[in-house]
């Protein structure tokens, strides 16, 4: 090799190394001349020690890799081989009604106590299958009550079963239907087989639902209570927020909201759904919608709202002011009221000085109405109101709260003066603090003409401030109602003497 590095030939084409040192380079001369290389310490290794290990142990080797290749494959059938079919059902089971009632089915009475009862045969093949009790979360069981705890295969049999209710377990808020069955024995001619849990379906009774609604009925509302509470907003706004803190003493996790209801005085809005873990407290954040800035807003009492619950020792619940709540176990759900930390005048207050602060005043005179009667049987009653307020701006129609839960619920202005009823007040907007203000009442029958009559109109008014207040103007139900009367009379329009003049919170006259 020359050095400036190139390869130097003779003339038999044979590489000239002039530094006499043992050539590696592949000698072109040679057409099958080839230098084995090791681009890596691994193909190096292997060739140095693996290789020369491998070729002295070939027997065991390949015994090993036989081996290896057998538990693999093993291994791979093992893990994706079809499961074994399940063995049949011992008995076959239809609901039947227990002792006492007319219909099949659960009862579960308000001390706990749960009866079961089926009519059931045992499978064909079977010499006949021990009835033992019944299993699943919520249950802890108490034997056969009734009827036979041995069933035959050639006749229908009846067992009824009981047990005891334990709103304790954790299971409860995630069972299913198969999460419940009976512990049976099945004696063949080839004698007596293993104790085994016979799982329910789709033929009996679902009784995860029974077993949660009446844990939900009895056992967990009085473990739930409203033990704090902060009542925070902008002065003007009809809307108050309300923070609670409520607090679980049950041993299973429990899911509280507020329910929306509609109202004239104080309306609660629909909260988030919080999961309060057991023997824990979480905040429920909900809103809520004053009606009337003209008298106090009188919130519901507690014993004005459905299922409420009076703890232990409490003083006066007529006076304590109450919040109706959807308290719920796994999918199961039902309402209960619960007191709130303030009697109904101190939250009546609370509510007054943050939604109407500074609210202005407001005047009405009924200056005429008049009725008339379609030919399809509905019925239209128009009043004029002389409306005077220190506001800018009059609205009548009242708002409830709709949509999505709070704090992303809206207000809207329904024609219904309450959901539900017959009667239905147009909306209608007025610009500037005072004027005529036309009134609309319309029903769609004149049978159900006194259904539903209203005592009250909602009118809000907006201030210079640009704060919103609402008032609920009083209404003579009599004055509709002889309004209507005549409309339905006679397919003609009709007048009769007005009211005198009204305020917020004040009986209007004849």
């Amino acid at each position: 090799m020359t050095d400036d590095g190139r390869l130097e030939l003779d003339d038999d084409g044979a590489i000239v190394d002039r530094s006499g040192a043992p050539s590696s380079v592949v000698d072109l001369a040679d057409l099958h001349a080839t230098e084995a290389l090791s681009p890596t310490a691994l193909d190096s290794w292997a060739a140095r020690s693996a290789g020369p290990w491998v070729r002295a142990h070939r027997r065991p080797v390949a015994a090993a890799t036989a081996t290896t290749l057998v538990l693999a494959l093993g291994a791979a059938w093992w893990t994706t081989r079809p499961a074994p079919p399940a063995e049949p059902p011992a008995l076959i089971l239809a609901n039947a009604p227990v002792v006492g009632a007319d219909l099949g089915g659960p009862r579960i009475t308000g001390d706990g106590a749960v009866s079961v009862a089926y009519a059931a045969r045992a499978r064909t093949g079977l010499r006949d299958v021990a009835v033992l009790g019944i299993r699943g979360p919520g249950l802890t069981p108490a034997g056969v009550e009734a009827g036979a705890d041995s069933v035959a295969a050639n006749q229908l049999t009846f067992v009824q079963l009981g047990a005891r209710l334990d709103c304790s377990d954790p299971a409860l808020a995630t069972a299913t239907p198969s999460s419940y069955g009976l512990l049976v024995r099945a004696d063949s001619d080839s004698g007596s087989g293993p104790q085994r849990l016979q799982p329910f379906d789709s033929s009996t009774t679902a009784l995860d639902i029974a077993v949660r609604d009446a844990c939900l009925a009895t056992d967990l509302p009085p473990k739930v209570s409203v033990i704090g509470g902060e009542v925070t907003g902008s002065a003007g706004s009809s809307l108050v927020d309300l923070r609670l803190t409520v607090r679980n003493s049950s041993d299973v996790a429990l899911s509280v909201t507020t329910d929306r209801s509609p109202s004239t005085s104080v309306e609660t809005d629909l909260s988030p759904t919080v999961v309060v873990a057991p023997h824990a407290s979480a905040v429920v954040p909900t809103r809520m919608l004053v009606h009337d800035c003209g008298a106090s807003s009188s919130p519901p009492s507690l014993l004005d709202l459905p299922g409420a619950v009076v703890g232990p020792g409490s003083a006066a619940p007529d006076a304590q002011a109450g919040i109706t709540v959807r308290l719920g176990l796994g999918d199961r759900w039902t309402k209960v009221s619960y007191a709130l930390p303030w009697s109904v005048s101190d939250l009546a207050q609370r509510l007054a000085a943050t939604a109407c602060a500074d609210p202005p005043s407001v005047r009405a005179r009924l200056v005429d109405v008049a009725g008339s009667r379609s030919i399809d049987g509905s019925w239209l009653v128009t009043g004029t109101y002389d409306v005077r307020t220190s506001g800018i701006g009059i609205t009548l129609g009242r708002e409830h709260l709709t949509g999505a839960a709070a704090p992303d619920s809206t207000l809207a202005t329904t024609d219904s003066l309450v959901p539900g009823v017959h009667w239905v007040l147009a909306p209608t907007q007025l610009d500037g603090g005072a004027g005529r203000l036309p009134v609309t009442f319309s029903g769609t029958s004149c049978d159900d003409r006194d259904r539903g009559v209203p005592t009250s109109m909602a009118l809000s008014v907006t201030a210079a401030s640009r704060f919103v207040y609402p008032f609920e103007l009083p209404i003579d139900p009599a004055v509709l109602r002889r309004a209507v009367d005549a409309a339905c009379s006679r397919a003609s329009v009709v007048s009769i003497p007005g009211w005198g003049e009204v305020t917020p919170g004040a009986t209007p006259a004849a």
